[in-house]
């Protein structure tokens, strides 16, 4: 699991993960930010399906359902970029 880049830090990719792994990555990394408190929102980038069957997000929508439940941060789709899911701490 890698950051995109160096000078991003709250940035994380998910691409080449399968489902389950992706889904286990966001929570650890969401609990991993909430705990250090050093971002007030971080970017998941997800890919918007492009390789997926039927072109379907399947990452970033298990991701968006998982995440919804937490009660500490809000996920949302990023306005500015469809590949990309939004978490922010509150």
């Amino acid at each position: 699991m890698r950051k995109t880049k160096e000078s991003e830090w709250n940035r994380y990719d998910f691409h080449y993960l399968t489902v389950n792994v992706a889904v286990r990555y966001a929570l650890e990394i969401v609990e991993t930010e909430k705990k250090e408190k050093k971002h007030k929102e971080i970017l998941l980038v997800t890919g918007n399906g492009n390789h997926s069957v039927n072109d379907v997000a399947a990452i970033k929508n298990a991701v968006l359902r998982d995440l919804r439940w937490l009660g500490y941060c809000t996920a949302i789709d990023d306005s500015s970029n469809p590949g990309v899911v939004l978490v922010k701490f509150e």
